[in-house]
């Protein structure tokens, strides 16, 4: 297949979506299929590159002010110049199928596409891009964009999903659309498998962005509260965000910028190298599509505490996490110390079995293969 893909974010900008779009591009290349990424520019980065043979990505200058975030204003100028570009582009170049990440933006792309020049698309959700995830503070951009999200779900030939969670909420968003929906969840990239180095220190990670959809003040309230009764250790946050200067500054006050250092955003290589030496991986966010970063947490071999986010059924069980409630600091600290004391005593958590039975079940080259099923079917 030759397949157009769409996203307004791509390594090294953006999230888990990027990350993911990253993985899904890369896994079609390596089975053979020629992959075409239009995504946006950034300093630093290159307008057209070829990382694989069977791979190119294109970066158009649209406007993006941070690699770690973008806002709507950029979203649509990202929609607007990828328009334009594909109205003259895809006369000379053709393409079987379009793949575009989120139903907004890459959606409303991609029906523009179908629309002009009768491409087939399917869009992948990475998880708050369908109504109505985070309640409140993206209600205003549902509505907005309510008719265009039921667009791009209507004209798709095929919506990926991750979990049985992000399932639920488009069953409650609009049923009609459910027969055209796939799970396929998220995998790992190999580099997660490697020989893990017991830290002399207690060493808690959180890897994401410094935002309040990832609760950093539940993180830090239970982490200082875990150091204060008996507890001992660092808290790792790996991330940038809007909320990075401030949590630095109460730190300061508060004299625990010494346990608590904000890393800011790494590489994911260098996720990995933290990976190796941590004790612990800590979520606490309010909501997630599936965590990339909690998955690697997982293939690496490394116990979890987490809030029950969607995903956290298909990863997380008794021999691999620990399970808190949204909000709860309290729950945090107690989870913490059962940790910490397994650490001390070498305990085997997670289970040898449990490691495996994620190691098997979310490489990135099975979850390659299913997706180039379903879209083999859709291309017939």
């Amino acid at each position: 297949m030759k397949i157009l893909m769409l996203n307004y974010e791509y390594p090294p900008i953006g999230g888990g979506g990027g990350v993911i779009s990253k993985n899904i591009a890369e896994g079609l290349a390596q089975l053979g299929h020629q992959v075409e990424v239009l995504t946006t520019w950034f300093k630093n980065t290159s307008e057209i590159s070829t990382p694989h043979q069977n791979l190119k990505l294109i970066r158009l200058k649209a406007k993006r002010a941070h690699d770690f975030k973008s806002n709507p204003v950029e979203m649509l100028d990202w929609v607007v110049k990828t328009k334009k570009f594909c109205a003259t582009y895809l006369v000379e170049n053709k393409f079987d199928l379009c793949f575009a990440n989120f139903v907004l933006p890459g959606g409303e792309v991609a029906v523009y596409l179908k629309q002009k020049f009768n491409l087939p698309f399917v869009v992948i959700s990475h998880g708050h891009d369908i109504p109505w995830v985070h309640g409140k503070r993206l209600w205003p951009l549902y509505l907005l964009g309510y008719t265009k999200i039921k667009a791009v779900l209507k004209y798709a030939d095929k919506v990926f999903l991750q979990t049985p969670q992000m399932l639920d909420n488009l069953k409650q968003f609009d049923k009609k659309f459910v027969n055209k929906v796939a799970i396929v969840p998220n995998g790992f990239s190999n580099n997660c498998i490697v020989q893990k180095e017991k830290s002399k220190t207690f060493q808690v990670i959180f890897v994401g962005r410094v935002v309040k959809q990832k609760d950093p003040a539940t993180l830090i309230h239970g982490f200082i509260n875990f150091i204060e009764s008996g507890g001992a250790g660092e808290l790792k946050i790996l991330g940038d965000g809007p909320m990075k200067s401030q949590i630095e500054k109460i730190l300061r006050h508060l004299g625990f910028d010494k346990n608590v250092v904000l890393f800011g955003k790494k590489s994911q290589q260098e996720v990995m190298n933290f990976l190796t030496k941590s004790s612990v991986f800590v979520c606490t966010s309010l909501n997630e599509g599936m965590s990339i970063a909690m998955l690697e947490a997982a293939a690496s071999g490394i116990p979890i505490i987490s809030t029950p986010v969607s995903g956290t059924s298909q990863l997380l069980n008794t021999d691999n996490s620990l399970i808190i409630d949204f909000k709860n600091p309290k729950q945090l600290t107690e989870a913490l110390h059962k940790v910490y004391k397994a650490w001390q005593i070498e305990a085997e958590f997670p289970s040898n079995n449990s490691i495996q039975q994620i190691r098997e079940n979310f490489n990135w080259q099975k979850i390659s293969k299913l997706y180039e099923n379903h879209l083999m079917e859709v291309v017939k």
